[in-house]
């Protein structure tokens, strides 16, 4: 949270929107940097969470709001409610929170919501999400790192997506893509990866890096 909140705040008056809030977690250290003119919405497709959170932060730059998609790994019962696709207006959002999303979705979905994200960005908006990376350093590490990380089985269908069906049966259950497939994804969107932290899942020993997945930043190629 306190990465989301130093990037936040070099925004000034920002409007955030953070998929798959949970029970809001990141909302305390947001709302110590954002500015009284900038708002917080936090979207989620458990609508249990949605309430404790609405309960817990009275804030009035502070929205939440269920939401009815869902994926194979995540499976909620059908909800009156909006889709991510309503929510996300043409440049609505400055700061766009995807964390545990992206390695929880069909590839076919990691496609759509990128779109829909880009869509929602403004021109010198940032996205910030989690990804299991396939890279060059992945490679040269891979004997070091946990076993449940050996990204070895290819997603059926879709090359560049990989899972260790080892260790979990349903490929959304941890989803991983190599950076060349996320490349073509986002360069459809003019979409460009503007920064990396790399994730406690490299590290053999689990000692570094802000989360276990890689952290994205990835903004507008012509911002």
């Amino acid at each position: 949270s306190s990465l989301v909140a130093a990037e936040v705040e070099k925004h000034g008056r920002v409007r955030i929107l953070d998929v798959g809030c949970g029970v809001g977690s990141i909302v305390p250290g947001i709302l110590q940097v954002i500015s009284k003119d900038s708002t917080y919405l936090g979207v989620d497709i458990d609508r249990i969470m949605i309430g404790q959170c609405k309960k817990v932060f009275r804030d009035p730059r502070v929205k939440f709001s269920v939401i009815s998609d869902t994926s194979t790994f995540y499976k909620t019962n059908k909800l009156n409610a909006q889709t991510i696709s309503d929510i996300c207006k043409q440049e609505s959002f400055d700061v766009i929170i995807a964390k545990a999303l992206f390695d929880h979705l069909t590839p076919k979905l990691i496609k759509s919501y990128l779109h829909i994200f880009r869509r929602a960005l403004s021109k010198n908006g940032l996205i910030i999400a989690t990804f299991f990376l396939i890279d060059y350093s992945y490679q040269k590490q891979k004997r070091n790192i946990n076993k449940r990380f050996y990204f070895d089985d290819e997603y059926i269908g879709e090359k560049g997506f990989k899972y260790s069906a080892k260790h979990n049966r349903i490929p959304e259950a941890q989803l991983a893509v190599e950076d060349w497939r996320l490349k073509e994804f986002l360069d459809r969107e003019n979409l460009i990866i503007s920064g990396l932290l790399k994730g406690t899942w490299r590290d053999d020993v689990n000692h570094s890096g802000v989360d276990m997945p890689d952290t994205l930043f990835i903004s507008n190629k012509d911002k």
